[in-house]
């Protein structure tokens, strides 16, 4: 008896969704039905509209819907503001003869956005085509037989569609793949013009303008692409652009030191997180002093409409740093907003609290967006031991709290012109960010509180429109105002044997400027084809440092950094003394031909070549210029670093059908490195070889097949092979050397499937790597030439989602596999032999790390209730089984960073 009670349960659970299709709120709305106009004025006929706009209105009628005649045509009402909401039925009709049917055209538009949100036709264009073949006699039909099929399926898209959500499916297909709606003055005339909350069939029209810088689908862009819409990002309680990514094919979670990183395709990824490019709104946004792309907490989604993330390089479009992936933002526009303002408080365990504030509107001239961000928690509480060596009473390595409180504002402005200012925007970023280091910078946990702050202004400028209907061209200025305030407890009292018997601080208040422009034009040539060409230029500004001190002589390595006598905080020299006083510019050229469909519209070919050039001019403080020719100048005043690059990319797409389509992608990047990793000086925070670093170079292979199927399906599946050559991070040679450590050559395949039908969603993709060989170039590692360490080989996400008209409920689980270590991560290598001297080292390794990371599963989820369209009330869960969950640490350590244990956060959103 229990179990068939419970049975019932479960199917009640099961089918109660499908009931709030049928919603009171879709039976309040009203359908209004305009004019349906005649295509030509020939063919104008009262008995046929007023017989078309009379069984919509019985069809919907008799489904229990209110509808209202207006006696207008779409021209006249598109401005108007109508008293009740709900949705509007416009159309056209063509009756040519008596011998050929009629063909109506429709759309339904939302009354309060005037945008498309579905759309039907019925006509005769397929048969066009093949009109050669077929009687056109078995093709007529009564015009009273095409109407009443008409109606009847407008009657169900409104009557399916309560939240009036965009079918964007039915969008494309029978609008945007019209040609005769597409001559009609309509309210949607490509992609971007419609709602981008995709409901029913979302993966057949995303749209991607990071592939190509060129609005192309996804399924046909030359790239690996993934969208991920606003919508996605609250109902699975993302916080970060780590969230993200973490559950897309390819990349996987990492840390080092205090900060939490990207991994990608079995590369271990550093601190600097610097192989990703950032984009905002199409223009670069990686940090000017580390390269660093910031997808933590520092980088708020508030400001999001969506995000397009490209797997794989990106140089021959936008130049360094896009090496594993492109991660380009999409923010909101004022037309968005329409005058709303949204305002979402969450808040925690480990005293998390996260406020948002977003509002945007439209004038006559103007339209704005303004957004507001604040995080701060305590982190992840956890005892670890450090990597000074120091032991407690009984011998074993001592245990410490890490301190891990992180706190963030965020500041976006955004202008756009409207009327005749239209094509020209303004934007603002105004970012601070406060943070503890964790296990230590010099991997000692500090004895004292540090002070670690740092901030940026961004300004963009940026024009867009177009030369002729055939040339359209853009103009981009940024200028990135970077600083740092920086109070860091490199060493305890005592440290390195009584050393430094006072400890270490560094007190650091620094700062740069970055100019970055970009003129691009994009030659429209027909039928699908184009050509863009681009140039940019930059140049990177550094005077000095407004203090620096130390109670440390960090000039004087040859006597192993003395401390001053009594600890005195001493001035220091500058944090980028090679290179103060003097700019480092860079320069781009790039261009992109798209063929367009040929060979019977079943290929486009893809070409790309991009010329990037960075030059340095630098002082050689490490060679004494007074010892060569007796003058009093400290140093070879004048020495030059070059890099120069050719990134060719070639993307070939076969289209088997509309659904599916195959890729064949040859891509190359290069990372220059960043004016940190090459210019660091009189610190413990940076170490710098100019002479001998390389930069990175990564050429990639992919085959790929994007499949759409059953309509609501989308399968993706591709294989790539990459050579990752002259990688840069952080050595333990020296303290915080950036040096080249190794290459790496890469294979595997990526899978996944995305679901969308109605108010469920759902995806699901699993990922395998496979190292194939390496080169070392760093003498402290070991190789490894065919094993993936230091990153999972392995990963898996697996996400669902229900929207109801009251309630949201989410689930997504992140899987990783086992973690290898290297051999020199378990003890210390002699370079000489590259043979292991101590398999116990001073760091008891077996009582403290594992042979491997073991492999774990994280899960999380979010439910929500709305108790109005604009009011709701949700809790996420994160971790839900709350099991430990470790992040390698590479090198020769004895700890592992520990994920955060079980975290909820209730979450409040108001708009009004």
């Amino acid at each position: 008896m229990i179990y068939i009670k419970f049975k019932y349960f479960a199917l009640a659970i099961i089918f109660l969704p499908f009931l709030n299709i049928y919603s009171e709120e879709n039976a309040k709305s009203i359908t209004y039905i305009t004019i349906f106009e005649a295509l030509s004025d020939s063919e104008q006929s009262i008995q046929i509209e007023n017989t078309i706009r009379s069984a919509i209105k019985n069809k919907l009628e008799d489904q229990g819907l209110t509808t209202k005649a207006l006696d207008q045509k779409w021209s006249a009402i598109k401005t108007q503001s109508l008293e009740e909401s709900g949705f509007i039925v416009i159309g056209f009709y063509q009756k040519k003869n008596g011998k050929s049917n009629l063909n109506i055209y429709s759309q339904i538009i939302d009354s309060e956005t005037k945008k498309v949100i579905d759309a039907f036709n019925i006509t005769d264009e397929v048969y066009d085509i093949v009109s050669d073949k077929i009687d056109p006699a078995d093709l007529l039909e009564t015009d009273n037989n095409r109407i009443n099929k008409f109606a009847s399926k407008i009657a169900i898209q409104i009557r399916m569609n309560p939240k009036k959500k965009t079918n964007q499916y039915n969008v494309d297909e029978f609008v945007l793949s019209s040609q005769t709606m597409k001559t009609k003055n309509l309210p949607i005339q490509s992609t971007s013009d419609s709602s981008q909350t995709d409901v029913f069939d979302l993966m057949a029209n995303q749209v991607t303008k990071s592939a190509t810088k060129i609005s192309r689908k996804t399924n046909e862009a030359p790239n690996i692409v993934n969208i991920i819409t606003a919508e996605e990002i609250e109902d699975y309680g993302r916080v970060s652009l780590n969230d993200i990514l973490y559950q897309l094919p390819g990349f996987a979670a990492s840390q080092d030191y205090d900060r939490r990183t990207v991994s990608a395709r079995g590369t271990f990824e550093g601190w600097n997180n610097n192989h990703l490019l950032l984009l905002v709104d199409g223009v670069q946004f990686n940090d000017s002093l580390y390269g660093t792309a910031y997808t933590s907490e520092i980088t708020p989604l508030n400001m999001i409409k969506s995000v397009e993330v490209i797997r794989g390089p990106g140089s021959a479009l936008y130049g360094s740093n896009a090496t594993n992936g492109v991660v380009s933002i999409n923010t909101w526009s004022g037309k968005d907003l329409n005058g709303d303002v949204k305002i979402r408080a969450r808040g925690g365990n480990a005293e998390t609290q996260i406020y948002d504030i977003l509002t945007g509107g439209v004038s006559k001239y103007i339209s704005y967006v303004a957004s507001y961000n604040a995080y701060k928690t305590n982190g992840n509480n956890q005892v670890s031991p450090d990597g000074s060596g120091r032991v407690d009473e009984f011998g074993f390595l001592q245990k410490f709290s890490i301190p891990d409180k992180r706190k963030t504002d965020y500041i976006f402005l955004k202008l756009e012109g409207e009327d005749f200012l239209e094509g020209f925007s303004a934007q603002y970023h105004k970012s601070g960010w406060k943070f503890d280091t964790g296990h230590g910078w010099l991997w000692r946990v500090p004895d004292r509180e540090e002070n670690m702050n740092e901030s940026r202004d961004i300004v963009n400028l940026r024009y867009s429109g177009n030369i002729t209907s055939y040339l359209s061209q853009e103009y981009v200025l940024q200028y990135q105002e970077r600083s740092i305030d920086w109070n860091i407890r490199f060493a305890e009292r005592g440290a390195y044997e009584d050393y430094y018997p006072d400890g270490n601080w560094e007190i650091l208040k620094t700062g740069a400027q970055n100019y970055f422009s970009r003129a691009q034009w994009v030659l429209d040539i027909g039928q699908g084809a184009s050509f863009l060409f681009g140039m940019e230029a930059g140049v990177f500004k550094y005077k000095g440092d407004r203090l620096h001190l130390s109670d440390v002589n960090y000039a004087d390595s040859i006597n192993e950094f003395p401390p001053y006598e009594g600890g005195v905080l001493t001035p220091q020299g500058p944090w980028l003394e090679w290179i103060q006083g003097n700019n480092v510019p860079s320069y781009a050229a790039y261009a992109q031909l798209v063929s367009g469909k040929f060979l019977n519209k079943s290929l486009e070919l893809t070409l790309g070549v991009r010329y990037d050039e960075t030059k340095a001019r630098f002082k050689g403080i490490d060679q004494p210029y007074s010892e060569f020719i007796g003058s009093d100048i400290p140093y070879i005043p004048n020495e030059e670093k070059v890099f120069r690059r050719t990134s060719p990319r070639a993307g070939l797409v076969y289209f088997a059908t509309s659904q599916l389509s195959f890729k064949a992608m040859s891509s190359t990047a290069f990372r220059a490195p960043s004016i940190t990793e090459m210019f660091g000086a009189n610190t413990f925070t940076l170490a710098s070889n100019p002479r001998e670093l390389r930069p990175e170079f990564i050429s990639t292979y992919d085959l790929g097949m994007d499949w759409i199927f059953l309509k609501y399906f989308n399968y993706r599946v591709n294989w790539f092979w990459t050579k990752f050559e002259n990688q840069i991070a952080y050595s333990v040679a020296n303290n915080n050397l950036s040096t080249n450590i190794y290459s790496l050559v890469t294979r595997g395949i990526e899978n996944e499937i995305i679901f969308q039908f109605r108010e469920y969603s759902a995806f699901l993709n699993y990922s395998i790597s496979q190292r194939m060989n390496e080169k070392i170039l760093d003498d402290t590692i070991r190789e490894s030439p065919k094993e993936i360490t230091w990153a999972p080989s392995r990963t898996g996400n697996i996400g669902i989602r229900y929207s109801a008209s009251k309630w949201m409920i989410s689930l997504s689980a992140q899987a990783q596999g086992r973690v290898r270590r290297r051999l020199s991560d378990q003890t210390e290598i002699d370079t000489e032999t590259n043979e292991p001297i101590d398999p116990l080292y001073k760091f008891q390794y077996p009582k403290n790390r594992p042979d491997s990371i073991d492999p774990w599963i994280h899960a999380s989820s979010k439910f929500a209730y709305y108790f109005t369209e604009k009011i709701s009330l949700g809790i996420s869960v994160f971790n839900m089984i709350n099991k430990d969950q470790y992040l390698l640490k590479n090198n020769l350590y004895p700890f592992d960073y520990r994920r955060e244990r079980r975290r909820f956060l209730l979450d409040f959103s108001a708009t009004f």
